[in-house]
């Protein structure tokens, strides 16, 4: 499954807008901190994911679109391995909802929210669905604090999942709201008393790295430790140009482990009248060694005798 190009895409782009535009140079955008303190370029990227940028960096807005595809095409396998073979049972506005988490947050696989989408997915009834709501509200907090960025997207998630996408839509302010950074480091929720009881003991808290808008953020916590998401296959760093309008745009990079062959020589091409005057010259100089070599031939016998 992929993300909705009219829900999943717009809800995800409402909440991680292109941020800090160059001064005087329309559709170029440098990086920015995200206010958990993360270095941040586009639609949420960040270097914990290629292609990698340094803080001078230039995006062009293509260049942020293309790295936005590469992010969700991640999070898009991440959660496919996470519902196994109950990802045929998700409907599509639930797969928007679990990539629009996981690309926040990392999509730990110890949260407690896959194990209730697959129910959600089997069962099909709405009170599993709104389970899932419930769990994804709890992904709200960031350094100690209640967010109310986070709380509108998980509010948005949850009514995505529970297959109401206009609502989750108008929440998301998509296309009618002034962009703010979304934080890159999330707060793994505290376990309720249920969650408490059936994961006792509890033991340490643990720290993990998971990813928030599609940057490897830092998850820390007792519930949760974010799984490791596997990195999209190209690992190419980005060019560092001058702004605009001296910016040079990054191409597509090339596939992982495969070598690069050098190019080769380029072979003149000759007509024909010109290969039939270099075979004639040959011709002649052929004749012309075989002629000197007989002459000498003569010469010699000559002295011989």
């Amino acid at each position: 499954m992929r993300l909705s190009a009219d829900v999943g895409v717009p809800l995800v782009q409402a909440f991680e807008s292109c941020l800090d535009p160059v001064t005087g140079a329309p559709g170029f955008f440098k990086p920015y901190r995200c206010p958990a303190g993360v270095l941040t370029i586009g639609w949420g990227h960040t270097n914990h994911h290629a292609p990698k940028f340094a803080a001078s960096a230039v995006w062009s807005q293509e260049d942020c679109d293309r790295a936005f595809v590469a992010d969700m095409a991640v999070f898009e396998r991440h959660v496919a391995a996470q519902m196994g073979s109950a990802l045929i049972r998700l409907s599509q506005g639930q797969f928007d909802a679990l990539v629009s988490w996981s690309f926040n947050c990392g999509g730990p696989e110890t949260s407690s929210v896959w194990p209730a989408a697959r129910k959600a997915a089997a069962s099909g009834q709405a009170k599993d669905a709104a389970a899932v709501a419930e769990r994804l509200a709890r992904w709200n907090k960031a350094n100690g604090k209640v967010l109310a960025g986070l709380v509108r997207r998980r509010k948005a998630e949850g009514q995505l999942f529970m297959g109401d996408a206009a609502g989750a839509l108008k929440t998301a302010g998509a296309q009618s709201r002034k962009p703010l950074p979304m934080p890159q480091v999330l707060d793994t929720p505290t376990p309720g008393l249920a969650d408490a009881a059936k994961r006792c003991p509890i033991g340490s808290a643990l720290t993990g790295a998971g990813t928030a808008a599609g940057t490897g953020a830092t998850v820390q916590g007792v519930q949760d430790k974010p799984a490791p998401v596997p990195e999209p296959p190209p690992d190419a760093t980005l060019p560092q140009p001058s702004p605009p309008p001296g910016y040079a745009p990054f191409g597509p990079p090339p596939q992982a482990g495969t070598a690069q062959p050098a190019a080769a020589p380029a072979i003149p091409q000759l007509d024909g009248w010109t290969l039939a005057g270099l075979c004639l010259a040959a011709a002649v100089l052929v004749v012309a060694g075989i002629l000197i070599i007989r002459r000498r031939q003569r010469l010699l016998a000559l002295d011989w005798a």
